[in-house]
Parts: structure tokens; C-alpha cells; sequence
């Protein structure tokens, strides 16, 4: 019996069409967004391979110590693959970072900032098309599946034959439930394909692994707003009321929660301004330079009008440079951890709606959420104590290379190719995985409730 009934829905599925514009659209959305993603993909990589042989010539051609100090040197961000996919944050988080002896990593433009109809518009991603076309979709489908076959009479009629309520709502739930995924699946895999060929795209095993979860993240989201317009469906009684309230719905899950979630998150877990964390930053860098001044005037009191040697100098400069990096670290530590408790809050807050969830689970999973850039960060951190180490080594290089050859130290020439290497390492997928699972787990529960409450109305659903 129950066989019957999955039969007969995903015949209407079939021959009504809707099962094939399902596909259709799919296909059509998720091909163009590959392709608009590769290509930008590919415009980013090639940015970041000329920018990694820029810097090298650059490093190759200063021969100043204290130019490559004052001036410091751009470390880019590499894209990720998975961008193409979800983009996430990465159009609207800094690319470049010039790194400096005596500053912290200094953010220098996004790809929001170099074109902002990015930031206006948003972009044409995976996450975009399954949130709001495919979500709307899965609201439409299931729409009449109750309400629709009363206004026609056939529930009535289907019921009159010793057919058991419970079985009648399970077989349409599977059936129509294929009817859904399967056609997106199939787009999904024609996408997938796709990008595997796609010339300058490399997707390596964890990367394939990573795109699979992506598409069961999106696949729970569908069910959820399946399971949303079923319970719809059976709260009502008219197919017009169904369709204003499943409109309703949508818009309240895919845009008034999420972005309330951030308002929200703005006052309960209020941040200072960024402008003001950049002026306190300025003053440790400005009280820094007096302190050095002080210390050389003092060592010329000293020693009667006498200037410091280089060796002192250096000195003087390097405990400086420890003190001001100390405060810097602090600030920036506090700084970040505030605003990392404020996008924690608005996590929570956007889970009170499944597109959110669906959201953080695939930003988690491609790699294109906060996580990496706040890793970006703590590598870049890392890195400056590198660059820090270098530079001793080299000034002391340069106090020994001035003594020798009897020149004063601007006209010395040094070699700076052996500095070493910025080396940045992506979030393994077990880390990712456990960031995704709590949204992951957000999803089936939003699925289970949706359909217990379907399940239920309908058992006391008025088929006359």
C-alpha cells in the first residue's frame, strides 16, 4: 500500500513536470555559477603566483636593512578552491597583508573593496542558489501536497479506501522527497563534474571529500523547507493560504533571522570600533619613537654630544621593538577575541533559523568562513616573529659587515633572499568537520521537528 502511494506521487512528480523544471533550473544555476567561480578562481591564483614572484624580485633587489624594516613586504593570501563553490567571507576579507618589523599585519584590500557591487549584490555561489531559488522550490513542491488535494476532493477519496492516514502522509513524503533531491542531486553531480575538468581547477582527495558533505549540508536544508511546506500544508486548508504563508516563511528564514541574528549579535556583544583599535595601535607605535628618541638624546647627554655607536643603537631599537610588539600583541589578542565572541554570538543567534545553519556548515566545509582568516592571522603573527629573528641576525650581519669594510651602514649592501618563507596550512577536514557537525545536527533536528508536527496535524486533519 505504502508503495502505491510513493508510486503515484512521484508520477505526479513526473508527469506534472516539476521534477524536471526542478532539474533544469538546477543545472542550469549551479553550471553557471561553476563557471563564474572558476574563472574568478583562476583570476585570484594568477594574482597570487605574480604577486609571490613580485615579492621575491623585490626582496632580491633591496639591499637596506632598514628600508625592508620601515617598509616591510605584502604577504598575499592564496584563494581556496573551494571558494568556487561558497564563497563564504573570503570576497570580503583582506588578500593583502603588509608585514612590518615594527606594526602588526596591516590589512590592504579585499575583493569587496576592489569591486563593491560584490558587497551590494552578493555572489552567485551554491549557497545562494539552494538558500534561496532551491528553498523556495522545496516550499512550492510540497505546498499541496495536503491542503491542495482537499480543495480538490481527492484526499477524501484516497482515504475511503481503508488507506491509513499515517501511510498516506509517509508515502507522499517519500515520494515527493525524491522527486526533490534526486533531480538536484543529478544537477549536483553535473556540477561537480564540471569543475573536476575545469581547466586550472585542482580538487585534491580531501578537497572531493569536503564537496560530498557540502552536498549533504545542502541536501538537509532542502529537506528542511520540504518538511516546512508539508507542515504548511497541513496547518491549512486552502492552497492560497498555503502559498502566503510558505512565501511568509521563506523570507523570514533566508533573510529577516540571519540578518537579525547580526544586528542582534552587534548589541549583545557590543566591539570597540575598528577606527579606534587602529588609533590605539598608531599611539603604542608613536610612544615607541619618543621612548627612542629619549634614549638617544640621553646617551648623547651622556657621552658629551657624542653619537651612539650602531651597536648601541640597535639595542636601544630592539628593546624598544619587544616592548611595542608586547602591547600590539595584547591589543590585537583582545581586540580579536571580542570579535570572535560577537560572531559567536550571531552563530548562535542564526541557528534559530535553518538557512543559517545550512550557512556556517558550508563555510566550515569549503574553508571560507571567519576560521581561516583568523588562522591567516595567527600564521601571519607567527610568521612576524620569524621576520623578527631574521633581522637581529642580519643587523648583527651588518654591524660586523660596516666594522669590516669601515663604511657606514646606509651604504652596505646585504642579501636578503634567504629570508624564510611564509608557509600557511588550511584547517584539516576533521577540524572543519567538527565546526560543520553542531550546524549539521541543527538541520536533522529542524527536519524531525517539521515532520513530527506535520505527522501529527495530519492524524486530526479534517479530510471532509
Amino acid at each position: 500500500m505504502l508503495r502505491h502511494v510513493i508510486e503515484k506521487e512521484l508520477k505526479d512528480c513526473l508527469y506534472g513536470y516539476r521534477s524536471l523544471l526542478v532539474f533544469v533550473l538546477s543545472a542550469v544555476l549551479f553550471l553557471v555559477a561553476i563557471y563564474t567561480g572558476a574563472r574568478e578562481y583562476q583570476a585570484e591564483l594568477q594574482e597570487y603566483r605574480l604577486a609571490q614572484v613580485t615579492q621575491r624580485q623585490s626582496l632580491a633587489a633591496e639591499t637596506n636593512l632598514y628600508a625592508l624594516s620601515a617598509f616591510g613586504f605584502n604577504v598575499v593570501k592564496p584563494p581556496t578552491v573551494l571558494g568556487i563553490l561558497v564563497s563564504g567571507v573570503e570576497p570580503h576579507a583582506p588578500r593583502v597583508y603588509n608585514l612590518g618589523l615594527y606594526t602588526l599585519p596591516q590589512p590592504q584590500g579585499s575583493a569587496a573593496s576592489e569591486n563593491p557591487t560584490v558587497a551590494v549584490f552578493g555572489a552567485l555561489d551554491l549557497t545562494f542558489i539552494i538558500q534561496v531559488v532551491l528553498g523556495l522550490a522545496a516550499l512550492l513542491f510540497t505546498l499541496s501536497a495536503i491542503c491542495g488535494e482537499k480543495e480538490l476532493g481527492t484526499l477524501k477519496l484516497q482515504l475511503a479506501n481503508a488507506l491509513p492516514k499515517d501511510v498516506l502522509l509517509l508515502g507522499k513524503l517519500v515520494g515527493n522527497l525524491i522527486g526533490l533531491l534526486v533531480p538536484v542531486a543529478l544537477a549536483f553531480l553535473l556540477a561537480g563534474i564540471m569543475l573536476v575538468n575545469f581547466e586550472g581547477v585542482s580538487l585534491t582527495g580531501d578537497e572531493l571529500r569536503r564537496v560530498l558533505l557540502l552536498g549533504l549540508d545542502f541536501g538537509l536544508y532542502l529537506v528542511v523547507l520540504f518538511a516546512l511546506g508539508l507542515c504548511i500544508s497541513t496547518l491549512t486548508t486552502r492552497t492560497t493560504t498555503a502559498f502566503a504563508l510558505c512565501l511568509a516563511a521563506w523570507v523570514l528564514v533566508v533573510a529577516i533571522v540571519p540578518k537579525f541574528a547580526v544586528i542582534a549579535a552587534r548589541r549583545l556583544a557590543p566591539t570597540e570600533p575598528l577606527q579606534e583599535f587602529e588609533m590605539k595601535k598608531v599611539a603604542v607605535h608613536r610612544r615607541g619613537t619618543v621612548e627612542v628618541q629619549a634614549e638617544f638624546s640621553q646617551y648623547i647627554r651622556q657621552h658629551n654630544g657624542k653619537m651612539p655607536p650602531l651597536a648601541v643603537y640597535e639595542d636601544i631599537s630592539s628593546r624598544t621593538r619587544e616592548r611595542q610588539n608586547r602591547e600590539l600583541r595584547k591589543l590585537e589578542e583582545y581586540y580579536l577575541q571580542r570579535k570572535e565572541h560577537q560572531a559567536r554570538v550571531a552563530l548562535l543567534l542564526s541557528r534559530l533559523s535553518p538557512a543559517g545553519s545550512a550557512a556556517y556548515a558550508a563555510m566550515s566545509l569549503a574553508r571560507t568562513g571567519l576560521e581561516r582568516d583568523l588562522r591567516f592571522r595567527a600564521a601571519l603573527r607567527d610568521y612576524r616573529s620569524l621576520f623578527t629573528i631574521y633581522y637581529d641576525r642580519k643587523s648583527r650581519e651588518l654591524v660586523d659587515l660596516t666594522r669590516s669594510a669601515g663604511i657606514p651602514a646606509v651604504m652596505a649592501e646585504q642579501n636578503f633572499t634567504d629570508l624564510p618563507g611564509f608557509d600557511f596550512h588550511e584547517e584539516p577536514l576533521a577540524s572543519s568537520l567538527d565546526d560543520a557537525l553542531p550546524d549539521l545536527g541543527m538541520l536533522v533536528v529542524w527536519s524531525l521537528v517539521l515532520f513530527a508536527v506535520a505527522y501529527f496535524k495530519f492524524l486530526r486533519y479534517d479530510v471532509r
